[in-house]
């Protein structure tokens, strides 16, 4: 990252760096969770990459209408809708109706985004510096890149372990509002 660096002063955002790393592992789980239940075809990573963007532009979409969001409210649904998904194995969801085999699977999967993108939207919308905050935050989903790699020891399900914790770092970042 120093090599590549704006000439001048330069602080990595923190907030954003963590929202990054944290977000790259939220995606990986759900298409490898949506691939596990429905089948790893075309037809389901473009539902889940569908679904991803769909629940990116509605949650910017209610940062524009609520101008007042508390990111502690956003967080804990973030970190709930994660911890259940960790506690609740895949073969759980194997039989039974619609409900129970498609719905819950994906709203556990898929939901996070929903909180992650408030998040996110909000502390953009809210940064003095958006540039290094866009920059923090790819640079954060590199390393949430590379970090997928624990899959291979802790497995999928447990990989959001460290996305709680990316979560965490996140919420106690301080933030650099505008002026």
């Amino acid at each position: 990252i120093y090599f590549f660096k704006p000439k001048g002063p330069w602080r990595p955002n923190n907030r954003m760096f963590f929202l990054g790393a944290a977000f790259m592992l939220l995606e990986t789980k759900a298409v490898v969770q949506m691939a596990l239940l429905f089948g790893s075809t075309w037809l389901v990573n473009s539902a889940v990459f569908f679904t991803a963007l769909v629940l990116i532009l509605a949650a910017n979409l209610y940062v524009i209408k609520v101008p007042s969001i508390r990111l502690a409210l956003h967080y804990a649904g973030l970190l709930a809708l994660l911890a259940v998904t960790v506690l609740v194995p895949l073969d759980t969801f194997l039989s039974g109706g619609i409900v129970w085999r498609y719905v819950i699977p994906c709203a556990l999967s898929l939901g996070p985004m929903f909180f992650a993108g408030v998040i996110f939207a909000r502390s953009f919308r809210d940064e003095a510096n958006p540039d290094q905050a866009f920059g923090s935050n790819i640079a954060g989903s590199v390393i949430g890149g590379l970090t997928e790699a624990f899959s291979t020891v802790l497995g999928f399900r447990y990989l959001l372990i460290i996305a709680i914790c990316f979560y965490l770092l996140s919420a106690w970042m301080p933030t650099r509002g505008k002026g």
